[in-house]
């Protein structure tokens, strides 16, 4: 990866889904994937989206997460 594009991959995260717990967020350059607390409380964390296993909706016992558009 050139500097260039390292620099530009450290802006270059946007929101995929967010939670009441959790805020997951994916790299546009990368691809990466990670998940960012943002509530209080418990809730698992998605790990089969984040090591790209299941890009489905979440089984959190809980309503589905809303889609992030900002």
């Amino acid at each position: 990866m050139t500097v260039r594009k390292w620099i530009r991959s450290l802006f270059a995260w946007q929101d995929v889904i967010s939670t009441t717990v959790w805020l997951y967020q994916e790299n546009a350059i990368t691809g990466q994937r990670r998940a960012l607390r943002v509530g209080s409380g418990y809730q698992p964390i998605w790990l089969r989206w984040i090591e790209k296993q299941d890009d489905g909706e979440p089984l959190l016992g809980i309503a589905p997460p809303r889609a992030h558009n900002d």
